[in-house]
């Protein structure tokens, strides 16, 4: 709805016409995406220790018990679930999950300005392949 009536001052649309395209021009994520966004910044703000403790709390960092290749990564441990249904939204489940996901040069970037920057533009190439 909001893509409408931004694209709706500017140009000729019809209600019907798909939304898609809408949200391409306007360089907006879908919704999905929109979320993975939010997810993967508070991910990557639990590492740069300026997430608030109540989140930071219910993450925990991956550390594997012996030397492996992955132990100099940035991961989430993923926990165990007890409800399928609702287990798999919290937030301490969602973000382990969006987090390690994630390409390994995109979790290593130095800055969060960066990492918000290049997410973006990963996010978007998911959600818009053909371009």
């Amino acid at each position: 709805n909001a893509a409408w009536l931004v694209i709706k001052k500017k140009k000729k649309k019809r209600k019907r016409d798909h939304v898609t395209p809408l949200l391409q021009e306007l360089h907006w994520l879908p919704v999905k995406f929109r979320c993975q966004y939010k997810i993967g910044t508070l991910a990557y703000r639990h590492f740069e220790g300026s997430l608030p403790p109540y989140l930071s709390s219910s993450l925990c960092t991956y550390e594997p018990s012996r030397s492996l290749r992955s132990s100099k990564e940035k991961l989430l441990k993923i926990p165990e679930r007890n409800l399928k249904s609702f287990g798999e939204r919290s937030f301490s489940f969602m973000a382990p999950s969006v987090w390690n996901s994630l390409p390994a040069d995109l979790r290593n970037l130095p800055t969060l300005s960066q990492f918000k920057s290049n997410l973006k533009t990963f996010l978007f190439t998911q959600a818009f392949p053909q371009i």
